[in-house]
């Protein structure tokens, strides 16, 4: 005789409609009928995939649940956790490798029957439990058709019968199965997407942040220029780039200066050296050559004086220029 699989509690903690706010929650199930009731979207039909799900994991059509369940089969305690495709099992309080065997999963939709099934039908049996042992074999009454139709039995034809249904369930499940795979990797495509488009963006906003470095750096470089124009001394504003020849010109002048101070001199010396050799005759003019000699004399003293104004001004100028090539070959050397 075939033993009873009892449900004692389910647990929903993510499912269709369910594990927003908290889990759903069945216990104090019974051994008979249990009724479950409750308005639309209360979970009563989830909570009956739930149950699918947890005799035979990966078979529902829920995706991905979170669920918990305790039940009895054969005389033993069964617990299951379903975490999201993975499964896990318990037997008499012990973790075990796999589950009892309750019978393939194409059976599981002989216990899903719903109200329009068992009232909606053009021949109507007067009595439920007759109507849902009808449903559980399939829907069909092959007996009454058989004999209807006035065909023999055949064991062989119901047999072959069998086989087409249950490979056609068998191929079903294989359909739903490749269905949840091609969800799973239009998932991995989605998420694959959003990756590359924050790849993307990371990458836009590298380029923008090198852009942000370089500003900065040269934002740095020229404050520090500035700083170093800042501590140049105030003589060096007021070149005008053309000092270099100015020397050169006060240079040529200085000379020139310099050489007729040097003739002025020797004229003097001359002068001088005639003046104390020369015996003048009583008639010649002596006063007016003194006077002569004297404005020789004073014109020899202003071109030294010259000469020497213009030696300052060419040692001063010449010095404002080596200081600002110092400083300027500094700024340019560091």
């Amino acid at each position: 005789m075939t033993q009873a699989l009892v449900f004692n509690s389910i647990r929903i903690d993510r499912a269709l409609g369910i594990g927003g706010e908290g889990a759903l929650v069945v216990e104090g199930l019974c051994r008979g009928v249990n009724l479950l009731h409750g308005p639309n979207g209360a979970g009563k039909t989830t909570t009956a995939r739930a149950m699918l799900e947890l005799i035979w994991p990966g078979a529902s059509e829920l995706d991905r649940p979170w669920l918990r369940g305790r039940f009895e089969l054969a005389g033993r305690a069964w617990g299951v956790l379903v975490e999201a495709g993975r499964v896990r099992w318990w037997r008499d309080g012990a973790a075990c490798e796999e589950g009892p065997a309750p019978g393939p999963a194409a059976r599981r939709r002989c216990y899903t029957i719903s109200l329009a099934q068992l009232l909606q039908r053009e021949e109507r049996a007067d009595d439920i439990a007759e109507q849902v042992a009808l449903l559980m074999r399939g829907g069909l009454d092959l007996e009454a058709a058989r004999k209807r139709l006035g065909l023999g039995e055949t064991v062989a034809g119901r047999a072959s019968m069998r086989t087409r249904l249950s490979e056609a369930n068998q191929a079903v499940d294989a359909a739903r199965a490749r269905q949840r795979e091609l969800i799973e990797l239009d998932r991995g495509r989605e998420a694959l997407e959003r990756r590359i488009d924050q790849a993307e963006a990371a990458r836009r906003e590298l380029a923008v942040l090198e852009e942000a470095i370089k500003y900065r750096q040269e934002h740095d470089a020229c404050a520090e220029l500035e700083a170093k124009l800042a501590a140049l001394p105030e003589a060096l504003g007021q070149l005008r780039g053309d000092e270099l020849e100015q020397a050169q010109a006060i240079r040529a002048q200085r000379r020139e200066l310099e050489q007729g101070r040097d003739r002025q001199r020797q004229r003097l010396e001359e002068a001088q050296t005639k003046l104390a050799a020369d015996d003048l005759p009583e008639d010649e003019p002596r006063h007016e050559r003194i006077i002569a000699l004297r404005a020789d004399c004073k014109q020899a003293e202003r071109y030294d004086r010259e000469a020497a104004a213009e030696s300052r001004r060419l040692a001063d100028a010449s010095a404002r220029v080596a200081d600002a090539a110092g400083v300027l070959a500094e700024q340019v050397s560091a």
